[in-house]
């Protein structure tokens, strides 16, 4: 028996290491707190403003573009329309997920508080049957053998009975909160497929936005619409081809940080993956050169408003993506720990269930009262998940709205 105990002790304290991440607040983490950090959020309702800018209906089109007809197939004004409202309709869909995403967080603090109160009174219930009543004054004076010796009086049986149903209502419980994250994971997972292309569980395999803008990017290019300074050429893709290097470095820590997460490995997902220096670096070093590249691009004379257009929204796209990677997997640490309370809820209505003597019966309560009480550091941290949410939101409307 002691063996089931000392995992689920040892489960449940990924679910504090998780949530401390999520918040902020994880050992070597250099990564700020946040499902998506304050700067993640405002730079996505950037994004999201952009988009929502951008003309939709065909006259509007022409006159953003200054032309009617420019003779190339992918470059007229019903095909950049066409482009053009994808990118809002992609843009729009936004809301849901930030409704959904501050939701999680306030669930996550109610779920917590409800495992608190509802373990806790599993505890206390235990500890006042006669069994437990009767080993505690043995401890100590008698071994434990002797103290296993002491069963269940009738009144334990039907209480034990009880306490069974209880621990099982909070399986569902869990399980609620469970569909809720995996809802939220699916929306971030469909946000970035249908921004970066890829394959969805319940669709077919998507191009994406980016795909489809640098298919007309292409085009511009091979016609000879996109004019550039000489001199800024090599640096311009010099630093184009820095920011893909740092792309797949990025992509090599969020694989580690799932690598970690799946495995319970909280301290490679900070010190390998997105949470540690290394991709902190990583990060600040990309938005650094994209800050250069935006200077170089500046000085390119003779843009069209479509050129200005579609470079404006690759960085955009390139920036979301990354952005929305991080959400992914830090979405997955609460789907991590959701299946670990489930699989501790699960173990321990198992366990109970073969237990009729003193002894297994305080095992039991010292074990169950380890599963629950990470969980009192999760209610803490949630309500900081919630702070972090709205802090973004009003930054970004004093400074952007």
């Amino acid at each position: 028996m002691a063996a089931p105990q000392q995992t689920s002790a040892t489960d449940s304290k990924f679910v504090k290491d998780a949530v401390d991440v999520l918040a902020g607040k994880g050992v070597e983490q250099a990564r700020s707190g946040g499902i998506l950090t304050k700067n993640d959020i405002i730079s996505i309702k950037l994004y999201v403003k952009q988009g929502l800018a951008l003309p939709s209906v065909l006259p509007e089109v022409e006159s953003f573009l200054n032309y009617k007809s420019i003779g190339v197939a992918g470059l007229e004004p019903s095909d950049v329309k066409v482009l053009f409202n994808n990118i809002k309709a992609h843009a729009i869909s936004w809301t849901a997920i930030e409704d959904q995403m501050l939701k999680q967080s306030i669930d996550l603090g109610i779920a917590a508080r409800k495992i608190l109160s509802t373990g806790g009174a599993i505890v206390e219930i235990i500890d006042e049957m006669d069994a437990a009543v009767s080993g505690r004054k043995k401890l100590g004076v008698w071994s434990e053998e002797e103290i296993a010796g002491i069963k269940y009086t009738t009144d334990d049986g039907l209480i034990s009975t009880e306490v069974g149903y209880i621990i099982k209502s909070m399986r569902t419980d869990v399980l609620k909160q469970q569909s809720k994250t995996q809802e939220l994971a699916n929306m971030l997972k469909r946000f970035e497929v249908e921004l970066a292309g890829g394959q969805l569980a319940d669709g077919p395999l998507l191009t994406g936005l980016q795909g489809q803008l640098s298919g007309m990017y292409d085009l511009m290019v091979r016609n000879e619409f996109v004019k550039s300074i000489a001199d800024d050429k090599v640096a311009i893709t010099e630093k184009k081809e820095r920011i893909i290097q740092l792309d797949k470095d990025y992509k090599h820590f969020c694989e580690l940080t799932a690598t970690g997460i799946a495995g319970g490995l909280i301290g490679l997902a900070i010190t390998g993956g997105i949470f540690g220096s290394k991709a902190e670096n990583a990060r600040r070093e990309r938005e650094a050169v994209v800050m250069e590249l935006a200077a170089l691009e500046a000085h390119v004379l003779n843009k069209e408003n479509l050129q200005t257009a579609l470079e404006a929204n690759q960085k955009s796209f390139s920036n979301v993506h990354n952005r929305m990677l991080d959400a992914e997997q830090a979405v997955n640490l609460l789907k991590k720990s959701w299946a670990t309370i489930l699989q501790n809820i699960d173990a321990s209505a198992e366990e109970f269930l073969d237990i009729n003597d003193a002894m297994s019966l305080l095992r039991f309560s010292l074990a169950f009262q380890e599963v629950i009480d990470p969980w009192a550091v999760v209610k803490d941290n949630a309500g900081d998940l919630v702070i972090i949410f709205n802090e973004a939101l009003e930054e970004y409307k004093k400074n952007y709205n």
